[in-house]
């Protein structure tokens, strides 16, 4: 590599085959054995010419590591398709609402608001005008 950076020195660590460019995955950890190097391998961000210095071996993790990894993944596994089946409900919400239909959704009070504030009021003693006369008129 003609990294930059003063301390990588040309070199690349901890590559990992699920996630390196499928070029260099199979001439890393198929092609090349420890000490060998490769011919140019073109590859997304440039041309590499690779020297396999060391390989490790694949451990399995204990279970109890990865578990909150693979819980994680399954709770946004989730959120998303509940996301996404949330969309495709409202999606098929109709855009144009009706007076009539939203009398049905959200009916009109019995009394005007203000009236049972207002018989609340006189319930408790407070003294109360009368909202529908002007102030001169009321007790």
């Amino acid at each position: 590599s003609d990294d930059a950076r003063p301390s990588a020195d040309g070199q690349i660590k901890g590559v990992q085959a699920d996630v390196a460019d499928p070029s260099l995955a199979r001439a890393i950890f198929k092609q090349l054995r420890v000490g060998e190097v490769s011919d140019p391998i073109p590859a997304r961000r440039g041309i590499y010419i690779v020297r396999l210095d060391a390989k490790k071996e694949r451990t399995k993790k204990p279970f109890e590591s990865v578990r909150p990894l693979i819980t994680a993944t399954l709770l946004e596994d989730d959120a998303r398709a509940a996301r996404a089946s949330l969309i495709t409900q409202l999606e098929s919400v109709p855009i144009t609402v009706h007076n009539a239909e939203l009398d049905k959704l959200f009916p009109a009070p019995v009394k005007n608001p203000m009236e049972i504030i207002r018989d609340l009021h006189l319930k408790k003693g407070i003294g109360v005008s009368d909202f529908d006369k002007p102030a001169a008129e009321t007790k």
